[in-house]
């Protein structure tokens, strides 16, 4: 079985099959030569570092390869990296793909069908009108489907952004009929869907996810508006004053500018749509941040991300009966 990157501990030696996803020569400060390498499976990334005669090994190495390795871990500048002192190309039938490339649980079509349903809650014919533009650009569709919730944080996988629209969609639903009068239904179901459109553009296809030129200038958000904006320009007669109240939830989504939206929320809409989302994203890394950890500890292992460890101990017995 394949050890897995977040499996890695501190002064632990492994042998192990990863994906090579760059690789560059550097110099100390001192100007002693080595080559740094960034290094993936499903679970996550690494750097690995090789010391002893970087020049030759360079000439064996190709990006987006996989590879096997032998190393050391290590915590340097409060990250865990990978000491390489064997590295060559994989053999045929030597991976798996599976342990490199994961997939939203249930499986992509199961969740489109699940948008679909969403979808078909919204009666507003605008915002009807705009969502088919977008299901009926083939290319938007096929990157919507497989693109990844994120590249770290929450859903990173294939269709983690189809799952979190429909979560947050899913959500929003019950919502809006709690706070029926308060909330447009239609507004808040649009704006989900569109919420993060921009990620489709984001990150590259293939093997390992990346930063687009686009994606890196503008980041997700400024390519939703700009997508959002694209798409109304080709409807007659599109309201501008929905235009304003979608174009608005996309930048403000995030909630604060410490969190990457240059706005806060400021229609009950935006608000909702903030929480909401923001939550899956939490609760679905959270899901598996437990899910891998150790049972018979009492603790979590820290997660970086929620700046705290989780206490998994024990659960008081339930016992049964009627009140």
């Amino acid at each position: 079985m394949k050890t897995m990157i977040k499996d890695l501990r501190e002064n632990q030696s492994v042998t192990t099959f990863l994906l090579l996803g760059s690789f560059e020569l550097r110099r100390t400060k001192s100007g002693k030569e080595f080559l740094h390498l960034r290094l993936y499976d499903r679970t996550g990334s690494i750097s690995g570092f090789i010391w002893k005669e970087p020049k030759l090994v360079i000439h064996t190495l190709r990006e987006r390869s996989f590879v096997k390795v032998r190393g050391f871990c290590k915590v340097l500048n409060g990250s865990l990296v990978m000491e390489i002192d064997r590295i060559r190309k994989a053999k045929p039938g030597e991976v798996d793909p599976k342990d490199f490339f994961g997939v939203v649980p249930g499986g992509i079509s199961y969740w489109y069908e699940r948008l679909l349903d969403s979808l078909r809650l919204i009666e507003n014919q605008q915002c009807r009108a705009l969502i088919r533009s977008f299901l009926e650009d083939q290319e938007f569709l096929d990157h919507f489907k497989t693109s990844p919730g994120g590249t770290s944080y929450h859903h990173p996988y294939r269709g983690g952004l189809l799952e979190h629209t429909v979560m947050s969609m899913s959500q929003a639903a019950l919502i809006s009929e709690r706070l029926s009068g308060v909330i447009d239904r239609d507004l808040l179901l649009t704006g989900c869907f569109l919420h993060d459109i921009g990620k489709t553009r984001e990150l590259t296809d293939g093997l390992i996810r990346e930063y687009t030129t686009e994606g890196r200038l503008l980041g997700h958000i400024g390519l939703g508006l700009l997508m959002l904006e694209e798409k109304i320009s080709g409807i007659g007669g599109f309201s501008e004053d929905l235009s304003l109240l979608l174009g608005h939830m996309i930048l403000s989504h995030h909630g604060r500018p410490e969190h990457g939206s240059p706005i806060k929320p400021l229609t009950p809409e935006a608000i909702v749509l903030n929480l909401i989302e923001g939550a899956d994203a939490t609760l679905n890394h959270l899901y598996f941040h437990l899910k891998d950890s150790d049972p018979n500890q009492l603790w979590s292992r820290y997660d970086r991300f929620l700046k705290s460890e989780i206490y998994i101990g024990k659960k008081p017995k339930l016992i049964s009966g009627k009140f």
